[in-house]
């Protein structure tokens, strides 16, 4: 194959510098693209912004999202490797979801709490079932001549597949794809393409990064690129008169709750609402109260009903999650109803800036201990200064060497590497987390040790089916967290993960019908006296109460009058 690479990178019309964190239209796949997926399968594309006229590293968040995929977003870094003016980031975005179908993707940009500029995609995931209507790559044989390198395209290049719309214009478009080499060298491998109309710049200097050119009035519709003598990925280049942020220029989509979705080629726009919101502009809808105050969030588990394993005498970690009301105000999380026969301590309540969930995520790291083997009980109020709000409450298992403990992960005794292992608030080795979404799955943090040896955070692996550990490194309070993805229609009842080639942490993830929040959503329990518990797996629910308070509602013990005898006699008090 004849290469087409040439010695810089594009150079692009200036611009003035942004005032604000904005997407760029000027690498792709720009907003309104195709992504082209399979279902379970981790699927891997860049979002590319612009910072302010500082160099501001812009706040990358998720935004609204087809209610049945999941959505992780790596850390946000500079991307150094174009001739674009100004400053350009990099966020590799990770999607996936176990329902075939065409869906909606968003991020929002902004600074700080302020979204300034959203970026919604088409995405769609095709099974062996369904006909997808994508360009699919030809099987790399290698040529005739040539030795392969087994080299390959890597994570953040768009997935094979990929719909680019491309503006008519005479500077046509770029986008990025990242050659991993394949050979002793070490060597970044050369990407070509053979199409007339398709530019292939050389990498910068100690990055293996290249620099596409398409041409639309040269280009065909489908175009394709090879990694060395590897793997080869296609895409289709749509011929646009306008592109998506320019559709979407003047949309209301009552930001941040909504965001605009264009079809370029179509020429169209619609809005992405967040739950609560309403088509056509995402106005508010019947809202639930509690999304305006402090509650828990069932999104990250353990959730409310999940069950904690603990050794008696030692101190149990694990992590509550919350979220804020609508202004992100910091939630107050306090003790609440439990056993008598625990100790608990609540850490401090911090922000959760790792995930990508839409709003204000908070954790409070909890540690309970106890010297009394059994089943406790152990729930926490959320509120505001003023008022508890919500609640939630877990089951807690003690164990010593006398009673049953759990099965020890003795399969795993022989692996060996640097000795990672999990910190808290990680959820201890043994706990069960319910899990009630068959097809989108459950989510939970883990928060691995820094490395021995390079100081970076630990790689986190899954040792299980269905068991899904994103490709993440340090928050911004410089913890190492991973995103861990359970899908339970494919994974096995007792999952594992773990840190480096060191400690191993395993799960049950039981599906249920129901989650403990929702079991408990009409069950009185005269808060803040009492609260509600779920068994998610027996789909009950029971309160639990504070000291001189009376089960099944946790209504006050009343004292009851005492009758002196009087023998005949009449009682009467003197007079004042």
């Amino acid at each position: 194959m004849e290469s087409t690479e040439f010695q810089s990178n594009i150079t692009v019309d200036p611009t003035l510098s942004p005032t604000k964190p904005l997407v760029t239209d000027q690498l792709g796949p720009t907003p309104g693209g195709t992504i082209n997926c399979k279902v379970n399968i981790p699927c891997h594309f860049p979002v590319y912004t612009t910072g302010d006229a500082t160099g501001t590293l812009p706040n990358v968040t998720e935004g609204p999202t087809s209610p049945d995929i999941n959505v992780i977003l790596n850390a946000t870094v500079a991307d150094n490797s174009t001739g674009l003016p100004g400053f350009t980031y990099l966020t590799p975005v990770t999607t996936i979801s176990a329902v075939p179908g065409h869906k909606q993707l968003c991020v929002n940009i902004g600074k700080n709490l302020n979204v300034t500029d959203s970026a919604c995609f088409h995405v769609i995931f095709t099974d062996n079932t369904t006909i997808s209507t994508s360009p699919s790559s030809p099987k790399t044989t290698g040529i005739p001549g040539h030795t392969s390198s087994k080299t390959k395209f890597v994570f953040p290049t768009p997935p094979d597949g990929t719909v680019f719309p491309c503006s008519q214009t005479i500077r046509g478009c770029s986008f990025l794809v990242y050659p991993q080499p394949g050979n002793a060298s070490g060597d970044c491998p050369e990407v070509s393409s053979t199409h007339q109309g398709v530019y292939v710049f050389k990498s910068s200097p100690g990055q293996c990064v290249n620099e596409v050119l398409i041409l639309p009035q040269l280009a065909p519709q489908h175009i394709c690129l090879q990694a060395g003598f590897g793997e080869t990925r296609c895409f289709n280049i749509s011929s646009v008169n306008t592109l998506g942020p320019a559709l979407c220029q003047n949309v209301s989509c009552n930001s941040p709750h909504g965001a605009c979705l264009a079809d370029p080629s179509l020429g169209s726009t619609q809005c992405v609402c967040q739950d609560q919101f309403s088509l056509p502009s995402c106005l508010a809808a019947d809202q639930d109260p509690k999304l305006l105050q402090p509650s828990v969030t069932n999104q990250i588990g353990p959730t409310p009903g999940a069950t904690i394993s603990c050794m008696v005498d030692i101190p149990c970690h694990f992590p509550v999650y919350t979220q804020g009301d609508l202004n992100g105000k910091l939630p107050h999380v306090t003790d609440g109803p439990r056993s008598p026969d625990i100790n608990v301590t609540l850490d401090p309540t911090v922000a959760e800036n790792f995930t990508a969930l839409p709003g204000f995520t908070f954790l409070t790291p909890v540690t309970v201990s106890s010297a009394v083997p059994g089943q406790k009980q152990l729930c926490v109020n959320v509120g505001d200064q003023q008022a508890i709000n919500d609640s939630a409450c877990f089951h807690v298992n003690f164990f010593d060497n006398a009673t049953a403990t759990p099965t020890p992960n003795s399969q795993f005794a022989n692996a060996s590497g640097n000795n990672g292992s999990f910190l808290v608030p990680t959820p201890p080795d043994g706990s069960t987390l319910p899990c009630s979404n068959y097809d989108s799955g459950c989510h939970f943090l883990v928060y691995p040790s820094p490395d021995n040896t390079t100081g970076n955070c630990s790689e986190v692996s899954s040792l299980s089916k269905g068991v899904f550990v994103f490709p993440n490194s340090s928050d911004p309070g410089n913890r190492c967290v991973k995103e861990v993805l359970v899908l339970p229609h494919l994974a096995p009842l007792k999952i594992c993960v773990q840190a480096g080639g060191g400690e191993i942490r395993c799960y049950k993830v039981p599906l249920i019908g129901v989650p403990g929040q929702t079991l408990c959503q009409n069950v009185p329990c005269n808060s803040p006296n009492g609260a509600c518990l779920a068994d998610p797996l027996q789909g009950t629910t029971q309160c639990v109460c504070e000291e001189n308070f009376l089960l099944p509602t946790c209504l006050p013990i009343k004292e009851e009058p005492i009758n002196v005898p009087t023998f005949g006699k009449r009682c009467e008090c003197p007079t004042v």
